[in-house]
Formats: C-alpha cells, sequence, structure tokens
C-alpha cells in the first residue's frame, strides 16, 4: 500500500474542534512607530500540537529573507468555520488574512457586502503571484468583475474519476478498458462482474455530477449548462436528457443487484470497506494516492465523462482573501504571495520541520515523521499553491507538472465569466436546498423508478418556483451573452 502525507481534496476532511495559535516574525510599516505589526491568518482544519514550533521556524525563515511582520494563525473546526468567520469579519475584529470558498465562508457573499478587500490593484504589486495561474482562473474568483480573492492552485477544475478496485481487478483477472469511461460503457463490466459471484459489491458511489457542464450553484442543484447543447444555456436538471438518462440507468442498476440495498442507509458512513468492485472519486492525477491511503485499498483510475471541466465554480474550492478591515494588506500580501511561490515557506507550513516533522528521500519526496503524522496533519490545499509544495513518497515525482496540465488543458465553460445575482435568489435557492435533496438521492441510488421519480421533482420545483427562477437566470445569461 502506498503512503502518502498530503492533506489535499474535499473528501478528506478531518474535523477537530479547538482553534490553535502560531507565531512568526517580519516587518510591517507599523515597525518605523517601533510596533510590528502582527498578520492574523484564520483558516479551518482543527488543532496541530506541534504548530507554534513550526511557526517559530516559520518566523526565522521569514526573518532571514528580510521581513519581520508576525503571523498568528486561529484554525477552527471546519464544521463551525463559517459561523465564526462570519461573526470575525462582520463585527470588525481584527483578521488579515482568512480562508474561503465555494464550500465554506460565503465568499460571494462578503466580497458583494464589502467585508474582503479588492486585490486588483495589490496584485500589479505581486507580479509572481499574478503568473503562478492563467487568467481563467483569476477572473472565476471575480465578483463583480473585481477579484477578493487569490485562489489556491490545486484541483481547480473538476474531474470526475472511475475508480476499481486493484486487489479484485487482479484476482479475478479482470480486463479494464484504456480511456475514458461513461456510465453507460461501465454497465458491461458490472455486469460481467455481478456474474462471476463474488460477493463483493459491483458498485460503490454517489456521483452526483452525470454529464460534463457547468453547474454554477453547486452540484447538489437542479441547474446546469449542459456541454452536450450549449446553446440551451442554463436549464433544470430534470429537463437536461443526459440527466434523466443517469437516472433511467441507476435505477437500472439497482434493480439488477449491481448496488447494494444497504448502501443508501449507510451513505453519511466511511466508506472504509474493500469488498466493491467500481467506486469513484473527484480528483485529479495523482490523487489516487490520497484515495489509497483513506480507502485502504490500491485503486485503477479511468477518467469518468470525458476530460475536465473548468466552470465558476471549480475554482473556488480553496482562497485566500483579505478582509477589508485589515491594516496590513500589502503584508498580507507578501505573505499570500510566498505560500504561492516559495517553496521553502510553503514546504514548511505544509509539512513542517525537516527532520522533524518529515524527511526528504532520494527523490526529494516528502516522507512524514510518526510525529508529525499525529501532531501536524495540516490541510496543504487550504495554505496556498500546491506547485511548489514538494511531493510525497507514493505520488508521481512529476505529479506538480501533471496538476499544472490538468488544470491548464480544462474545457472551459462557455459561461464562464458570468454572475448569478445569489442574493435575489437566496430565497428559492435555500428552499430548493432544503426540498431537492431526497430526489437527488432517488436518482443517484436508483430508489424509486426514474420517471415516478423526476415528473415529482419536477412539480415540487415548480411548486417553489426554481423553473422560473432558472429561466430568469437563463435569460440573464443570454443578455449577456449578446453584450460580450
Amino acid at each position: 500500500m502506498k503512503s502518502v502525507f498530503i492533506s489535499g481534496l474535499f473528501t478528506l476532511f478531518v474535523l477537530f474542534a479547538a482553534p490553535v495559535s502560531l507565531f512568526a516574525s517580519g516587518q510591517t510599516a507599523e515597525e518605523a512607530q517601533g510596533e510590528k505589526a502582527e498578520l492574523l491568518w484564520f483558516t479551518g482544519g482543527g488543532s496541530f500540537a506541534d504548530a507554534p514550533d513550526v511557526f517559530n521556524a516559520l518566523g526565522d525563515e521569514l526573518e532571514s529573507m528580510g521581513r519581520s511582520y508576525s503571523v498568528r494563525f486561529e484554525s477552527f473546526d471546519w464544521a463551525d468555520y463559517t459561523q465564526k468567520m462570519q461573526l470575525i469579519i462582520t463585527s470588525g475584529e481584527k483578521a488579515d488574512i482568512v480562508f474561503m470558498s465555494s464550500w465554506t465562508g460565503n465568499y460571494f457573499t462578503n466580497a458583494a457586502a464589502g467585508y474582503l478587500t479588492e486585490l486588483d490593484a495589490h496584485l500589479e504589486g505581486q507580479p509572481a503571484l499574478r503568473e503562478t495561474m492563467g487568467p481563467q482562473f483569476w477572473n472565476a474568483v471575480r465578483v463583480g468583475g473585481k477579484i477578493y480573492a487569490v485562489p489556491n492552485f490545486k484541483d481547480m477544475v473538476y474531474q470526475e474519476y472511475a475508480a476499481f478496485n486493484s486487489d479484485i481487478v487482479e484476482e479475478f483477472n479482470i480486463q479494464l478498458p484504456e480511456g475514458s469511461l461513461t456510465y453507460r460503457s461501465m454497465t458491461p463490466l458490472l455486469e460481467r462482474f455481478a456474474e462471476l459471484g463474488t460477493g463483493f459489491d459491483p458498485y460503490r458511489g454517489s456521483l452526483v455530477m452525470p454529464f460534463r457542464g457547468d453547474f454554477p450553484l453547486g452540484r447538489n442543484l437542479p441547474i446546469a449548462l449542459s456541454f452536450a447543447e450549449p446553446e440551451k444555456g442554463f436549464q433544470v436538471v430534470t429537463e437536461i436528457a443526459e440527466y434523466q438518462d443517469y437516472a433511467r440507468l441507476m435505477r437500472e442498476w439497482a434493480e439488477k443487484g449491481y448496488r447494494n440495498k444497504d448502501e443508501y442507509l449507510n451513505r453519511n458512513r466511511p466508506a472504509v470497506d474493500q469488498d466493491w468492485f467500481l467506486s469513484q472519486y473527484q480528483g485529479f492525477p495523482g490523487a489516487e494516492t490520497i484515495m489509497e491511503d483513506g480507502l485502504g485499498v490500491e485503486l485503477e483510475p479511468r477518467f469518468l465523462n470525458g476530460p475536465p471541466v473548468l466552470d465558476n465554480a471549480t475554482p473556488l474550492g480553496a482562497m485566500l482573501s483579505v478582509p477589508s478591515v485589515s491594516s496590513n494588506v500589502e503584508e498580507a500580501m507578501d505573505f499570500i504571495a510566498l505560500l504561492n511561490t516559495d517553496s521553502r515557506i510553503r514546504n514548511l507550513v505544509g509539512y513542517g520541520i525537516e527532520g522533524v516533522h518529515y524527511n526528504l528521500d532520494e527523490n526529494g519526496q516528502v516522507e512524514a515523521t510518526e510525529r508529525a503524522k499525529n501532531n501536524y496533519g495540516v490541510p496543504n490545499f487550504s495554505l496556498g499553491s500546491l506547485l511548489v509544495l514538494n511531493t510525497t513518497a507514493g505520488e508521481p515525482v512529476d505529479a506538480r507538472d501533471r496538476l499544472r496540465r490538468f488544470n491548464e488543458d480544462a474545457e472551459a465553460s462557455p459561461a464562464m465569466g458570468f454572475e448569478i445575482d445569489k442574493e435575489k435568489y437566496s430565497q428559492v435557492i435555500a428552499q430548493v436546498t432544503a426540498a431537492f435533496p431526497p430526489y437527488l438521492d432517488s436518482v443517484v441510488y436508483g430508489l424509486r423508478p426514474a420517471e415516478e421519480n423526476l415528473a415529482e421533482a419536477r412539480g415540487k420545483l415548480r411548486e417553489l418556483g426554481w423553473f422560473e427562477a432558472v429561466a430568469e437566470i437563463n435569460q440573464s445569461y443570454m443578455d449577456w451573452k449578446e453584450r460580450r
């Protein structure tokens, strides 16, 4: 089994409860008054016992580079992060760097409300930072045409993978096809596997992106632009032919026994057992090592539904913002730049102290010590760019180059740059967020006849005014296209 030391994908978050304070030293304008400025950095991920040691070492590195500002880092449990951040940045409490994303932190709301600093002008003073990624990624984080966050360069596009259990593939001598797969093309594989009578589940998964498209409000809400029919713009997903076909197929898989009947009941439990043939994950090249470490099984991955997709939501998975209450914007931007361009700083923050928390093997890859595993398992995706972070033992040596190519080669949505006025539709979004999950679960797990479930979902969405909201959004999109 490969061993990997990266805290990466959102699918592998570990929740901790207590905040932690970390310290480093450096320079700011306040030093002219005989007082160092202290950057206060908020993120999620929990408490790390060795964090003070790591950030004391960071202070020495910063001082050797001519910086003398200090950094205090507060890390909260992910489950509490949005609520705590909202209270901090709206109350005017001190904060200089905060983690923001599409899934926690209320990025769009806080940017539009003026709680985050506009960074366009500040980025002009950080050309190396600006050049770490292409304009498509900077444009994706714009709110009202302005940039309020620095995206962390990680898996910034969306790719679904089919994941085959390598042990079972080898044991039963199953020949896997090469290239990208679809749900339909995997059906014969499941059929043949079921015929073997192994006692293992043919399929174990909960995919919610059944086709290639732009899901502007996330993949759990029923609005999408299908890449197969982009001329139609944004539609309610129940009306998209690919979604209807997916619903029918999942019902077929359930009826044929390709899915365990208890899977839906156990959907919120960790999937750590190994008695399945096919599953899936969302990630990037090399991410199977992370999944293997969590699942305890080696994987044979294949692209699912074609090449990766770049839309307005995918780069928003992890970002760093400067709250508008900060009086140390330039210093905060300087430190953010280091987290995205300087390997020494990034490795120290991400892995800890060399010789204490990790060692480098003959390939220059990180091997975590037991001390690090117990006391410094920070979530690296939240701390800055992965491109300047050393790879870990078990990852491909060229994993970072593969990640860059993966991001930059993605197919961009035709709606890149189009913004939905989420505040205008906040009420219906909230109502649909509460009402749609049972219909979505029924589709994903094949719980009910597809046509029956889709019809009831349509009725509920019409009752809530979702069809009207999507029609308005689509008209705004069409008008936006005409103005371009």
